[in-house]
């Protein structure tokens, strides 16, 4: 069975962003490491094709460094908006058309002063059924 989540954290992987289970999580954050990117899959609603769907996805960057965290969350955004069409192919299964929700922000710093930034991002694809 597809999971968009999980097509998402191997594209980051495979740009080196990290290692899925080690840096990068799929709908949860972990109390360790410091330095991790989490995927969240928050919302759907039926698109206007067959078996395709509006998805709503909030990529988070965590790090003690507030720096190292907003340079992360840009880095991944801008990866994901340069793209003519708008479309970006998480895999050889999977093909996105991405818009970009809200830019990066700084959402919190966490009980262990780690900073967080984060973006939401709507990606009309297929459905993982």
């Amino acid at each position: 069975m597809a999971d968009l989540v999980k097509d998402i954290a191997d594209w980051l992987q495979s740009q080196n962003y990290g290692t899925d289970g080690v840096n990068i999580f799929r709908d949860y954050s972990p109390e360790t490491p410091d330095q991790v990117i989490c995927i969240y899959e928050y919302s759907s609603r039926p698109a206007a094709h067959d078996n395709s769907a509006d998805r709503y996805i909030q990529v988070t960057v965590r790090d003690k460094s507030t720096t190292e965290a907003k340079e992360v969350a840009w880095k991944i955004y801008s990866k994901l908006i340069n793209n003519e069409d708008g479309r970006v192919n998480f895999s050889n299964d999977r093909w996105c058309l991405v818009r970009l929700q809200r830019a990066p922000i700084k959402m919190k710093i966490d009980n262990k002063n780690r900073t967080v930034w984060g973006f939401n991002t709507r990606m009309t694809t297929y459905n993982d059924y």
